[in-house]
């Protein structure tokens, strides 16, 4: 999708044409089971996604708790 919808050498070495009337957005949810997210590698990869989202009550600046999500959705649909 990101080759598709930005100028770069790939999309114009394949001459890909993607017209989208709206750009989809990436969002991750997990329960944190594990701990998961107090990992380094965790962090980083929710930092790929448009919007991140944890179902344990956890206050951190890049992730938002799951009772959010039905707003974000209705908000972004």
């Amino acid at each position: 999708m990101e080759i598709a919808s930005t100028e770069n050498t790939i999309k114009e070495k394949y001459n890909i044409k993607y017209n989208a009337d709206k750009i989809p957005l990436m969002a991750f949810a997990t329960v944190n089971f594990y701990n998961e997210i107090n990992t380094p590698q965790h962090r980083g990869m929710f930092k790929f996604f448009d919007k991140s989202f944890i179902a344990k009550n956890i206050d951190v600046d890049f992730i938002d708790r799951m009772s959010i999500l039905p707003n974000y959705v209705n908000e972004n649909l």
